[in-house]
């Protein structure tokens, strides 16, 4: 059945009605809860405040959280002037009470900029309404901002309350004035001034392409670790032992390039600390990185970030859980976990024993005349066991792989008594190097190194290598 003429109008007419039903509720719940009808709306851009940089003096900004004063920073000023290739740039700003922190100039400057520029997206009369400001929350402002300017002028912001559907912007009012504003406000304005310092706690490595770690001490739950360089400078140890360089150097990295993810808060109470982790940290890392020094104590985790406290600031950082494993590292983390650093190439001779069993093993050298080259000699080996030369040096290499591929898995402890194995290896220079490994366990074996215990490693890793050693008769 087909619809008349008349009744396609009526419901034309019926959608009209509604659209525009649909509008006025918008448009009056985006002004205000308590705007009267007589209240005049304008939506056309508007600049509150137009000054510029260049004559704001100060910014005194007080809220629900905090109270601060954005001042000009005059040294810093003439330094970002001089070091301008045009001689001129903007006024660099600080905060007064804020004095000897680093802060985040980015932050500071968008405060500064919504004290001297400042545009509206709407305005509401309301000179003939009955309401007032009610509504609005400028009967009790959520912050006021009072600027200074160096024409003499002056001007005071009332923030009030959060516009429906608009999370970025404010109920704002000039003092005096009979308009009320929607307005982008800074959450700085409304926060503590906590939130201008800089979150960069450490910048040690920027300025050079190499991490040099002159000093590191680590105290966790699961250990204590000393990290020193070396005598020769050119490697380090981990608690006296051998540490892994490229390890080391990449926490001294980590270390010397921290950014926190946010400030908790400034100058807590005890409290505070205590809730926090902090009274008694649950690791501290002290450390020399590129000359410069700093400690770091770890508090609690909650949702992937550590609480942090830098030096002797009393500031509690949130630092993230991600990137940041030396919390909870132990010395094994970082130290060279291949005992056998000699290499078989250099190995004149070793020598195996194990209750009475003895394997001697002599390598002689010989320069391959048809590979050698002036600037590279290539070599050719022969290898005897016990004086007899070996038919086949398969087994013995086998033999080399496995041992050299040992890798400690604890840190291991004093030992006493015979050791299981004792091997003395000899290089072509003359050098000694006798390691020898005790059984502690079924399942552990404690490998010293010319009388110093270097760690444990399981015994089902050093069995292969008896094996392939005790094939080659």
């Amino acid at each position: 059945m087909k619809s008349s003429p008349k009744s396609k109008f009526v419901i034309l007419g019926i959608w009209a009605v509604a659209l525009i039903a649909v509008i006025a509720a918008l448009n009056f719940s985006e002004n205000s809860p308590g705007s009267s009808a007589s209240s005049s709306v304008s939506t056309t851009e508007i600049s509150l405040l137009n000054q510029g940089l260049t004559n704001l003096t100060q910014i005194e900004v007080q809220n629900s959280n905090s109270s601060y004063t954005l001042v000009r920073d005059e040294s810093a000023t003439e330094a970002a002037q001089s070091s301008s290739s045009g001689g001129s740039t903007d006024p660099v700003f600080t905060i007064k009470e804020l004095a000897g922190y680093s802060l985040d100039s980015t932050a500071v400057k968008a405060a500064a900029q919504n004290g001297c520029a400042l545009s509206a997206s709407k305005a509401i009369d309301i000179s003939s309404g009955s309401s007032g400001t009610s509504g609005f929350g400028l009967e009790n402002p959520q912050a006021t901002m009072k600027m200074t300017y160096e024409d003499g002028s002056s001007a005071t912001l009332l923030i009030g309350g959060q516009p429906p559907l608009s999370e970025s912007s404010r109920y704002v009012q000039l003092e005096g004035s009979d308009t009320i504003y929607i307005a982008g406000i800074e959450d700085a304005i409304l926060g503590d001034k906590a939130i201008f310092l800089s979150k960069q706690l450490t910048n040690l490595t920027s300025s050079s392409s190499s991490v040099s770690v002159q000093k590191l001490s680590l105290k966790n739950k699961n250990s204590t670790i000393e990290i020193l360089p070396t005598s020769s400078g050119d490697g380090y140890t981990v608690n006296g032992q051998p540490g892994d360089h490229d390890k080391i150097a990449a926490l001294g990295n980590q270390l010397g390039d921290t950014s926190a993810v946010s400030v908790t808060l400034m100058n807590p109470t005890k409290d505070q600390l205590k809730s926090y982790g902090l009274d008694s940290p649950s690791s501290v890392v002290s450390f020399t990185i590129n000359g410069e020094s700093h400690t770091f104590k770890i508090g609690n985790l909650a949702d992937s970030r550590y609480a942090l406290m830098i030096d002797d600031r009393p500031v509690i950082y949130q630092l993230s859980a991600s990137g940041a494993s030396w919390i909870n590292a132990s010395a094994l983390t970082y130290r060279q976990l291949n005992p056998i650093s000699q290499k078989q190439e250099n190995t004149a001779s070793l020598k195996a024993e194990e209750n009475g069993a003895v394997y001697n093993f002599s390598t002689v050298r010989e320069i391959d005349e048809n590979s050698s080259t002036e600037d590279n000699s290539t070599y050719k080996y022969t290898y005897s066991l016990n004086g007899t030369t070996l038919s086949s040096s398969d087994n013995y290499l086998s033999f080399w792989s496995s041992f050299q591929n040992l890798k400690i898995t604890g840190e291991g402890s004093a030992v006493s008594g015979t050791p299981e194995w004792t091997f003395t290896l000899t290089g072509y220079d003359g050098s000694k190097t006798i390691y020898t490994f005790y059984k502690v366990s079924d399942l552990q074996e404690t490998i010293a190194i010319n009388g110093t215990v270097f760690g444990n490693l399981d015994r089902s890793d050093f069995t292969p290598v008896i094996e392939a050693l005790t094939s080659c008769k």
